[in-house]
Protein backbone atom coordinates (compact mmCIF):
# COMPACT_ATOMS: atom_id res chain seq x y z
CA UNK A 1 0.00 0.00 0.00
CA UNK A 2 1.35 3.31 -1.10
CA UNK A 3 0.62 6.52 0.52
CA UNK A 4 0.35 9.71 -1.91
CA UNK A 5 2.83 12.41 0.15
CA UNK A 6 5.29 9.91 -0.13
CA UNK A 7 5.16 8.25 -3.44
CA UNK A 8 8.12 10.18 -6.07
CA UNK A 9 5.42 10.01 -9.01
CA UNK A 10 2.53 11.98 -7.68
CA UNK A 11 2.42 15.62 -7.17
CA UNK A 12 0.61 16.79 -4.22
CA UNK A 13 -0.05 19.84 -4.50
CA UNK A 14 -2.81 21.35 -2.30
CA UNK A 15 -5.49 23.55 -3.96
CA UNK A 16 -6.76 26.22 -1.52
CA UNK A 17 -10.76 26.97 -1.56
CA UNK A 18 -12.46 29.97 -1.82
CA UNK A 19 -12.33 30.62 1.75
CA UNK A 20 -8.64 30.36 1.76
CA UNK A 21 -8.44 33.10 -0.39
CA UNK A 22 -10.57 34.89 1.77
CA UNK A 23 -8.72 34.35 4.86
CA UNK A 24 -5.72 35.75 2.90
CA UNK A 25 -7.42 38.84 1.92
CA UNK A 26 -8.84 39.37 6.03
CA UNK A 27 -5.06 38.26 7.01
CA UNK A 28 -3.75 41.45 4.80
CA UNK A 29 -6.56 43.58 5.71
CA UNK A 30 -5.94 43.26 9.60
CA UNK A 31 -2.30 43.54 8.55
CA UNK A 32 -3.21 46.94 6.89
CA UNK A 33 -5.27 48.46 9.45
CA UNK A 34 -3.43 47.39 12.52
CA UNK A 35 0.38 48.00 11.28
CA UNK A 36 1.03 51.39 11.99
CA UNK A 37 0.15 50.39 15.81
CA UNK A 38 1.94 47.18 15.98
CA UNK A 39 4.66 46.97 13.60
CA UNK A 40 5.22 50.87 13.21
CA UNK A 41 4.58 51.45 9.67
CA UNK A 42 4.99 55.30 9.39
CA UNK A 43 2.06 57.37 8.94
CA UNK A 44 3.05 58.95 5.79
CA UNK A 45 0.47 58.10 2.68
CA UNK A 46 3.56 56.83 0.77
CA UNK A 47 4.36 54.18 3.48
CA UNK A 48 0.98 53.25 3.97
CA UNK A 49 0.64 52.67 0.15
CA UNK A 50 3.95 50.85 -0.15
CA UNK A 51 2.26 48.85 2.78
CA UNK A 52 -1.11 48.11 1.22
CA UNK A 53 0.69 47.07 -2.33
CA UNK A 54 2.57 44.24 -0.50
CA UNK A 55 -0.13 43.08 1.81
CA UNK A 56 -2.18 43.30 -1.70
CA UNK A 57 0.25 40.44 -3.04
CA UNK A 58 -1.12 38.01 -0.03
CA UNK A 59 -4.42 37.22 -1.56
CA UNK A 60 -2.53 37.46 -5.34
CA UNK A 61 -0.58 34.81 -4.58
CA UNK A 62 -2.85 33.00 -2.78
CA UNK A 63 -5.09 32.86 -6.32
CA UNK A 64 -1.67 33.06 -8.60
CA UNK A 65 1.42 31.88 -6.59
CA UNK A 66 3.69 33.59 -9.37
CA UNK A 67 1.89 36.46 -10.02
CA UNK A 68 1.81 37.36 -6.39
CA UNK A 69 5.51 36.15 -5.67
CA UNK A 70 6.70 38.53 -8.53
CA UNK A 71 4.80 41.42 -7.84
CA UNK A 72 5.86 40.80 -3.99
CA UNK A 73 9.57 40.86 -4.79
CA UNK A 74 9.27 44.10 -7.10
CA UNK A 75 7.27 45.82 -3.94
CA UNK A 76 10.32 44.68 -1.29
CA UNK A 77 12.78 46.52 -4.47
CA UNK A 78 11.40 49.15 -4.28
CA UNK A 79 10.99 49.75 -0.46
CA UNK A 80 14.49 48.64 -0.07
CA UNK A 81 15.87 51.14 -2.14
CA UNK A 82 13.78 54.06 -1.60
CA UNK A 83 15.50 56.67 0.54
CA UNK A 84 12.10 57.29 2.77
CA UNK A 85 11.29 55.03 5.77
CA UNK A 86 8.34 52.81 4.05
CA UNK A 87 8.18 50.72 7.18
CA UNK A 88 9.29 46.83 7.16
CA UNK A 89 6.11 44.66 5.82
CA UNK A 90 7.35 45.42 2.03
CA UNK A 91 10.75 43.46 2.94
CA UNK A 92 9.41 41.01 5.05
CA UNK A 93 6.47 39.11 2.95
CA UNK A 94 8.50 37.75 0.58
CA UNK A 95 9.82 35.60 2.93
CA UNK A 96 6.41 34.82 4.50
CA UNK A 97 5.31 33.72 0.77
CA UNK A 98 8.20 31.20 0.52
CA UNK A 99 6.21 29.88 3.76
CA UNK A 100 2.90 30.05 2.07
CA UNK A 101 4.26 28.35 -1.34
CA UNK A 102 6.43 25.96 0.71
CA UNK A 103 3.51 24.66 2.85
CA UNK A 104 1.12 24.50 -0.28
CA UNK A 105 3.51 21.97 -1.85
CA UNK A 106 4.77 23.82 -4.84
CA UNK A 107 7.81 23.36 -6.78
CA UNK A 108 10.79 23.93 -4.17
CA UNK A 109 12.64 25.59 -7.85
CA UNK A 110 10.04 27.75 -7.66
CA UNK A 111 10.00 29.22 -3.93
CA UNK A 112 13.79 29.13 -4.20
CA UNK A 113 14.11 31.47 -6.61
CA UNK A 114 11.91 33.72 -5.07
CA UNK A 115 14.46 32.92 -1.64
CA UNK A 116 17.21 33.53 -3.31
CA UNK A 117 16.48 36.67 -5.33
CA UNK A 118 14.49 38.38 -1.72
CA UNK A 119 18.11 37.56 -0.28
CA UNK A 120 19.67 39.68 -3.72
CA UNK A 121 16.89 42.44 -2.95
CA UNK A 122 18.37 42.70 1.04
CA UNK A 123 21.62 42.84 -0.10
CA UNK A 124 20.95 45.58 -2.58
CA UNK A 125 19.53 47.10 -0.46
CA UNK A 126 22.15 46.83 2.64
CA UNK A 127 24.83 49.53 3.02
CA UNK A 128 26.92 46.63 3.58
CA UNK A 129 26.83 43.09 2.22
CA UNK A 130 26.82 41.83 6.09
CA UNK A 131 24.03 43.80 6.86
CA UNK A 132 21.72 42.16 3.93
CA UNK A 133 23.07 38.63 4.98
CA UNK A 134 22.01 39.79 8.53
CA UNK A 135 18.86 40.69 7.24
CA UNK A 136 18.38 37.24 4.94
CA UNK A 137 20.12 35.02 8.10
CA UNK A 138 17.22 36.29 10.14
CA UNK A 139 14.67 36.47 8.58
CA UNK A 140 14.76 34.09 5.61
CA UNK A 141 16.57 30.70 6.98
CA UNK A 142 13.81 30.03 9.14
CA UNK A 143 11.21 30.94 6.66
CA UNK A 144 12.58 28.28 3.98
CA UNK A 145 14.21 25.77 6.83
CA UNK A 146 11.38 25.28 8.89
Amino acid sequence: MSFLAFDSQISVTWRPTRRTHLLHTGVAVLLLSTSPVTIGVPLTPSALLVTAMSLACLPLASRLPAAGAAASLAVAWFAANSPYDLGGIALLLPWGLCIMLLGRGLRRDMIYVLAFATTLVHLSAASTWYLGLIQTATFGVPCVVI
